[in-house]
């Protein structure tokens, strides 16, 4: 989306830093005092690579629910043995339908089981809808999960296009390959087309030449015999508090005292910053992390972690090396081998390695050999053991007294210093925006499920050891690459990859990561132009609602991250991302209020965390999309988005949501936060964007005595603070603005 002015601030970030920090550098390497341990080789390349995708191999289903089920099925036996064997149509959860590619929505494949009348009968209707999208350089591969074994008898499907074949297969177990395709070629004529199956089945493969032959409607004829797969237990959500939603792109060279305005960092992240490609023939992880082109990681991490500022990586792919043999421009990201298996996770090693490297050094596991004090002996090492907590990390201890010893797989570089364990980081990004491009600059959902499960946990554990994060560090959160846009059809795809070839059948991250940019189109001089929206008139919380409810449902022990939303302030719409003024309102103002609006709509939507895109950017007469979202301009000098957001961050930080409480105003918001001390503060805004004003707006503060107002304010480092009359029926009288204001009630 951005990754041009990302590319820019790179370059420069190059030119500017790489003199004075390779000199400090080198000062710093020379000084680090490595962690005692017993280093063993590095990290070797994994041999036998899995086989490629779609072949299973081994997961339990963990996940999806037919909807509505006409019985509910105790737990007991594998197969029910009371279940009724008339043939009939089988009902399929839209949930549970994906296209491997994310080229079509293809849930409309089954969306009129009922209203399309019965086929099998000779009484089939015309559907009256069908999947759509595109991609024509992909091929049509739809997974459908029946949510429940069982037996059919035939399929009924009413082709979109003619002469087209269409090929069906069947797994019963995620262990097993799909079966042999049964293929059907559509006649001229438009008409219901029968398929007999005869088979049992927990899932269906469609398959085809394109994703635009793609069936208006299938209909399933057949019998349960199994149960139905059980949804896991729900969890009771607590919203987060302000400062635990709050976060805030940026880049190493941005000012800490900056980046304090909020609690989380994502820091964007060249790759090969700190892996470098020399390395990558020999099949080993060559690290840097101080002696750098662009800053030392160490310096930076640890002030970062001074300031309670929490750094989150994310580990972009991009670069300058293409190893495609078609000469495409993807994500340059070494694969085994020199070949290209897109859905075999041991293809990515080289990334799953420096994950590893990397949190085994900014994580919080160290790697130690603990000497027992008063033993001068030579120790006399035992055999390794698995540690109990993870399996691919191993423990020895001394024969003759209590010392201990930890295996571990972390690289030596020489400016760098080998350690384990400094715990400046407790989540790590696995990219940016993957989905964002064509077919050459962009990875499909079983690619990147792929990706992430070597990266994760070096595929369970099947890469070797010195792969994957969790196996660095059991518990640093690992959030998948932030995705342009908040596609749940490439999410639910994903997580059919994860149940068809992962033991575990879970998705191989924490943390569901998307990204949204609210804008629309007005008339400009007779131009239909895009510019930026406000958060309430694009609806940004329904934006994400729907992935919201699918967390909820299926993968509730997930959360949910907005790493990227924001608005440029440049005059004249110069770009679609532009919070151009309008009113009383400069676009600084703009910028800066519909930045607070989103923040405080986000805390009560669900989502567990949101960054603002970006820290620094360029100056208001800057042209570019994204070029002027920062929050300091390109004088290093502070935004009124700025001040605004330190003042939310520190005046309620420590709140969080309870409730959307009734203004009486149709023009008013209210929202009450609390903290746990059981302080209440009232935010309130005009949720409109034409300068709409609420005078003598009066709030009934529900049994506070006393009350302060905080207005934000440009320059104003924790906004302006005046005491409000609380008078006897427990209410204040404020103005109301579109830009909001908080009463601190007592």
């Amino acid at each position: 989306m951005k990754n041009f002015w990302l590319k820019t601030m790179a370059l420069v970030l190059c030119i500017l830093m790489v003199l004075p920090t390779l000199a400090a550098c080198g000062e710093q390497g020379a000084s680090t005092t490595p962690v005692v341990t017993t280093p063993v080789p590095t990290t070797p390349a994994p041999t036998t690579p899995a086989a490629t995708t779609p072949a299973a191999t081994t997961p339990a289903v963990t996940t999806p629910a037919v909807t509505t089920p006409a019985d509910t099925t105790p737990a007991g036996p594998s197969k029910p043995t009371d279940l009724p064997t008339d043939i009939v149509k089988i009902e399929v959860n839209p949930d549970l339908v994906v296209d491997e590619f994310n080229c079509i929505d293809p849930r409309p494949l089954f969306d009129e089981t009922n209203s399309v009348g019965d086929p099998a009968a000779g009484t089939g209707k015309v559907p009256s809808s069908s999947p759509t999208g595109s991609g024509s350089w992909q091929d049509l591969s739809v997974v459908v999960d029946l949510g429940a074994d069982y037996h059919i008898s035939y399929i009924y499907y009413y082709p979109k296009n003619t002469d087209t074949t269409i090929g069906f297969a069947t797994r019963l177990d995620r262990l097993e390959d799909w079966s042999d395709s049964v293929e059907s070629t559509s006649p001229a004529k438009a008409e219901w087309v029968k398929v007999d199956m005869d088979t049992e089945a927990h899932y269906l493969y469609l398959t085809g030449a394109n994703p635009t032959d793609a069936p208006r409607e299938i209909v399933i004829y057949g019998y349960r015999t199994g149960y139905y797969d059980e949804l896991p237990d729900a969890i009771e959500r607590v919203y987060p508090t302000i400062g635990d939603l709050m976060g805030i792109n940026g880049l190493i060279n941005d000012n800490p005292r900056h980046l304090a305005a909020v609690t989380y960092l994502r820091e964007y992240h060249n790759w090969l910053w700190t892996e470098h490609w020399e390395n990558w023939e020999k099949g080993t992880s060559s690290t840097y992390f101080t002696g750098t082109n662009v800053g030392n990681f160490d310096t930076f991490y640890l002030t970062c972690a001074n300031k309670d500022i929490s750094v989150i990586p994310c580990l972009q792919w991009t670069g300058g090396v293409s190893v495609f043999e078609n000469g495409g421009t993807r994500p340059s990201m070494p694969l085994a081998d020199g070949t290209y298996e897109p859905e075999n996770p041991h293809t990515y090693y080289t990334y799953a390695g420096e994950i590893y490297q990397y949190v085994a050094r900014y994580g919080n596991n160290k790697f130690i050999t603990d000497t027992a004090e008063g033993e001068d002996h030579e120790h006399d090492w035992g055999k390794w053991v698995t540690d109990e907590n993870n399996s691919k990390i191993k423990h020895r201890t001394c024969k003759n007294c209590s010392a201990a010893q930890t295996q571990d797989y972390t690289t030596l570089r020489t400016l760098s210093g080998k350690q384990t364990g400094l715990g400046y980081l407790d989540y790590i990004e696995l990219g940016n925006e993957p989905n964002g491009g064509d077919q050459y600059n962009s990875m499909t959902p079983w690619q990147l499920a792929a990706h992430h499960s070597a990266s994760y946990d070096g595929h369970e554990g099947t890469m070797g050891a010195g792969y994957g994060a969790i196996y660095a560090d059991p518990d640093t959160q690992v959030a998948m690459a932030g995705l342009a846009g908040c596609p749940v059809g490439y999410i639910r795809s994903m997580a059919m990859w994860a149940k068809l070839n992962r033991q575990d059948g879970d998705l191989p991250f924490d943390i569901i990561n998307v990204h949204t940019y609210c804008r629309s189109y007005i008339n400009v001089n007779g131009n239909n132009v895009a510019v930026g929206s406000s958060p309430e008139s694009f609806g940004l919380v329904e934006s994400l609602q729907e992935l919201i409810d699918w967390r909820d449902t299926y993968y509730p022990d997930k959360q949910i991250w907005l790493t990227e939303f924001g608005w440029d302030t440049n005059e004249d719409y110069l770009t679609e991302q532009s919070s151009h003024s309008y009113g009383e309102y400069t676009s600084r103002q703009v910028q800066a209020m519909w930045m607070v609006r989103s923040y405080l709509l986000l805390s009560a939507s669900g989502v567990d965390r949101a960054f603002w895109y970006m820290c620094g950017g360029g100056n208001d007469d800057s042209v570019g999309k994204y070029g002027t979202c920062g929050v300091i301009d390109g004088k290093g000098q502070k935004k009124d988005s700025w001040y605004y957001m330190n003042t939310l961050h520190k005046t309620i930080g420590d709140m969080s949501f309870q409730e959307d409480f009734e203004s009486g105003h149709r023009d008013v918001m209210v929202y009450r936060y609390m903290n746990e001390e059981g302080k209440n503060a009232y935010v309130l805004w005009c949720p409109t964007a034409d300068g709409t004003k609420v005078e003598n707006y009066e709030l009934h503060l529900c049994g506070a005595t006393t009350a302060e107002l905080v207005e934000f304010a440009n320059l104003e480092d924790t906004g302006i603070h005046s005491d409000l009359t609380v008078d006897a029926n427990g209410k204040v009288t404020v103005t109301v603005s579109e830009c909001p204001i908080i009463i601190l009630a007592e």
